[in-house]
């Protein structure tokens, strides 16, 4: 599995990877510069779709050609999001990536029944993806932005994503905790059934999905046995599977402004892997979300 993004970035290099990416909301500076660090290292192409006039300026800032770029002027968030997914439908773009508008406007545009980017039965969740120092390794953990109470079988389909990604990132054996208050089932905690339940389900060969896991147990192989709890996946984890998106967002936020760790984020289950990130983030995180969500699309 890779360690962190600078082996991604490698990897993605070294292959001679290079996708289109279609920026809905050009007109973004952090969003901008993330995707022109992209294209300068090579693995990129870009299509803009935002305010003309904003965007060309923020490119002359950054002493970025123009030419280089397919730019189209649509300042209307759901129109330009609306185009950005249509280039995708259509194969003249790869990956879809949000810029300056707001989340619901971009996700109407991807979950739109009539020309959107979801499958019959998809369900679409997020991810977070960050680097962890203390282990030397990324953690996947989900979803802390769309599903706000996902039932037992919402939460089967987003472990399974969950799962592809980790994969992507090149996890062989993926193991996945979920996460609950308490590492004991309680009729009284849906979250510690939902885990149990998961735990008794067939993932396939090369996944283990474990709980349910309080956090510290998930994450701290001794905090586990000091608990008595024997388990495969406890301090060893690749995946945290969020009981919801209220524990999933707090815990996405603890990363970023506690921690300072380095994560990308996006969604996963529609057609392609979608690059969105919130309008907060740093150029960072907008980055390692790009090669992220490329990684995705290769598998």
């Amino acid at each position: 599995m890779f360690k962190n993004f600078e082996e991604i970035e490698d990897y993605l290099i070294n292959e001679n990877v290079k996708k289109r990416i279609v920026l809905c909301g050009s007109h973004d500076d952090l969003a901008l510069n993330a995707l022109v660090r992209a294209k300068r290292k090579g693995f990129v192409s870009a299509t803009l779709i935002g305010d003309e006039e904003k965007t060309r300026a923020l490119l002359a800032e950054m002493n970025e050609p123009a030419e280089d770029y397919v730019i189209i002027h649509e300042p209307r968030e759901m129109s330009a999001a609306r185009k950005a997914i249509k280039m995708v439908n259509e194969g003249k773009a790869d990956l879809p990536m949000k810029g300056l508008m707001q989340t619901a406007s971009f996700l109407m545009a991807i979950q739109n029944p009539f020309g959107g980017l979801m499958e019959e039965g998809g369900l679409l969740n997020e991810f977070t993806a960050f680097y962890w120092p203390e282990k030397d390794r990324i953690l996947i953990t989900g979803d802390c932005a769309i599903n706000v109470a996902p039932t037992l079988e919402q939460k089967k389909i987003i472990a399974a994503n969950l799962i592809a990604l980790a994969k992507a990132f090149g996890c062989e054996t993926v193991k996945v905790a979920a996460v609950s208050v308490i590492e004991k089932q309680n009729p009284d905690i849906q979250s510690s059934m939902d885990a149990a339940a998961l735990t008794g389900m067939d993932w396939g060969e090369n996944v283990i999905v474990e709980g349910p896991f309080a956090l510290d147990n998930a994450l701290d192989e001794e905090a586990a046995r000091h608990k008595g709890i024997q388990s495969q996946v406890a301090g060893h984890a690749d995946v945290l599977l969020m009981p919801d998106m209220h524990a999933g967002n707090v815990f996405h936020k603890c990363i970023h402004f506690f921690g300072h760790m380095p994560f990308a984020s996006g969604t996963i289950g529609a057609k392609t892997p979608v690059i969105m990130n919130s309008r907060t983030d740093d150029e960072d995180a907008k980055y390692y979300s790009i090669m992220a969500g490329i990684l995705r699309s290769l598998k």
